[in-house]
């Protein structure tokens, strides 16, 4: 009857240190597996901002060019008028 459990005692201390090997090469594949997410979150925020800083120049490029497309299809209809202004008064004389 000793030598059985003395069997299963010896089993159960393999099977035990078979586990706590097995658990520090996940322990160390973790930590790996967290520097290279930890590096690909860095590199994902440092994109983020640089599309961040692109789109602002974007957006105040197109607010300036909106500007001034208002401003010189403004002036295109005011040289219109002042055209055909000119155009009527030689006729007229």
């Amino acid at each position: 009857m000793i030598y059985i459990l003395s069997i299963i005692t010896l089993i159960l201390v393999v099977i035990t240190f078979f586990l706590l090997l097995q658990n520090i090469k996940i322990r160390v594949k973790h930590k790996v597996t967290l520097q290279k997410l930890e590096g690909l979150i860095e590199a994902l925020q440092q994109q983020q901002t640089f599309l961040t800083e692109r789109v602002s120049i974007n957006s105040d490029y197109n607010t300036n060019y909106l500007l001034k497309a208002k401003k010189l299809s403004e002036e295109i209809v005011h040289l219109q008028k002042v055209f055909l202004e000119v155009i009527s008064n030689t006729y007229n004389s």
